[in-house]
């Protein structure tokens, strides 16, 4: 009897559970749609247009947000999102976006338009633009000059070379770095470092200096595939800023070990790896994850790494009073030697197509990669640093008191005599 009574509980039990998970909602699992009417795709706009996206999205039950943005092509946000609160099963929305940015490049760009419904069901549609930007226009250069006052003093040569002061900063030189895109200029002192406006000298952002075995701000490096800049410190870091100068990246060295000269490229970031003055590599890291891939030892100081070709890369090595220039293959993780100049010390080097330009202590060189040809351009004068201007295609030697312009093929111009001393050249565009 007693069993037969537990039977039909069970039974009754099992029913009213039946009963009520019945009458439970379904789990809405379908997704929203969304159509951007607006605009076409592969329209093309300019600075200061105005984007007017148009579309509407449906849901089967209750629609509940829309976001719309504009992205490049590594998903990146270029505008600030527009946020909609939907409601309904069907839902017309009307947005626009300023392309106000003057330092927006040309290119492909995608809006993109992404739906939820109120169980967060979602889905996201993309219609690709095109923008047109201004052209690029070289202004002039700045460069950088010390005294024995502990002062850094930057000043700027315009296109019709006119000269003048922009302004001084406490703390001698370490190094610097300009982004025309963002129109910023980054300067590093003996006392800190600053991004400042081109136009306003309004501070962006600041890195107070910190104790190092080695010289706190060591070198620095922009990435204008990411516009990020990559800071190399004394201490075995390497951080990456964006525009704000917020900490995007970072690398940190082994125990006891170094970083050195720095070129990023694409996934990879590729640095001198030092421990003494013996013990030094070329490293490659992977640019996202900071893990090391791998690592080559090389003889000497690496001043310069340079991309030839894709996973070509170019190094300028100084050992004792001798300099080499190998190849480095990243993908072999193998170096070879191209070309060694004896009693010669290099401080800059620059590719174009197949000709090298070697600044050093002794002159300045071309070599032939192709033919493997040395020329001396300029004889027993030494030239420090090296800018390319591809519009007018000439350079800009920095000879450590004195500026000079090169046309390939003709002999340097003088265009500045300094009493102080030249420690760097920027070339600013807009």
């Amino acid at each position: 009897m007693l069993v037969i009574i537990r039977l039909i509980l069970a039974l009754f039990f099992a029913f009213w559970m039946l009963i009520l998970t019945s009458c439970k909602k379904k789990l809405d699992e379908i997704i929203p749609d969304i159509t951007i009417q607006q605009p076409l795709s592969q329209s093309s706009f300019y600075i200061n247009d105005t984007i007017s996206i148009v579309g509407f999205a449906q849901d089967n039950e209750n629609l509940k947000r829309i976001e719309i943005s504009l992205i490049d092509d590594n998903l990146r946000n270029i505008s600030v999102k527009k946020i909609v609160e939907a409601s309904g099963i069907y839902f017309d929305f009307k947005e626009n976006i300023y392309l106000n940015n003057p330092s927006l490049e040309s290119g492909t760009y995608f809006i993109k338009a992404k739906v939820w419904d109120e169980n967060d069901n979602t889905i996201s549609k993309f219609i690709e633009i095109n923008f047109v930007a201004n052209e690029r226009e070289f202004k002039g250069f700045f460069f950088i000059a010390t005294t024995q006052d502990e002062m850094s003093h930057l000043k700027y040569i315009d296109f019709n070379n006119n000269i003048s002061s922009y302004n001084s900063y406490s703390g001698n030189y370490k190094l610097a770095e300009i982004n025309s895109k963002n129109q910023y200029l980054f300067l590093a002192t003996s006392q800190r470092a600053i991004a400042f406006e081109i136009d306003s000298s309004n501070i962006l952002w600041s890195i107070p200096p910190n104790l190092s075995p080695y010289q706190y701000f060591n070198k620095v490096f922009l990435d204008r595939v990411d516009d990020h800049l990559y800071v190399v410190f004394g201490d075995g870091r390497i951080l990456a800023y964006n525009k704000y100068g917020q900490v995007v990246n970072s690398l940190f060295s082994s125990e006891q070990e170094w970083f050195g000269e720095i070129l990023v490229d694409e996934n990879f970031i590729i640095t001198e790896v030092f421990s003494n003055n013996i013990n030094r590599f070329i490293a490659v890291y992977f640019k996202t994850s900071g893990v090391e891939n791998k690592r080559t030892q090389i003889t000497g100081e690496v001043v310069k790494i340079i991309k030839y070709q894709e996973n070509l890369y170019l190094l300028a090595v100084n050992y004792l009073n001798n300099s080499t220039i190998y190849y480095y293959d990243v993908n072999s993780n193998v170096s070879w030697i191209e070309l060694e100049i004896t009693g010669s010390i290099i401080y800059d080097i620059l590719a174009i197509n197949n000709n090298l330009t070697i600044a050093t202590n002794t002159g300045l060189f071309n070599y032939n990669l192709v033919t493997n040809d040395l020329e001396v351009v300029v004889d027993q004068t030494p030239f420090y640093e090296m800018k390319y201007e591809s519009d007018g295609d000439f350079l800009l030697l920095n000879s450590g008191r004195q500026i000079w312009n090169l046309n390939y093929g003709f002999s340097p111009n003088l265009i500045l005599n300094s009493n102080d001393s030249i420690c760097q050249m920027m070339l600013h565009y807009r």
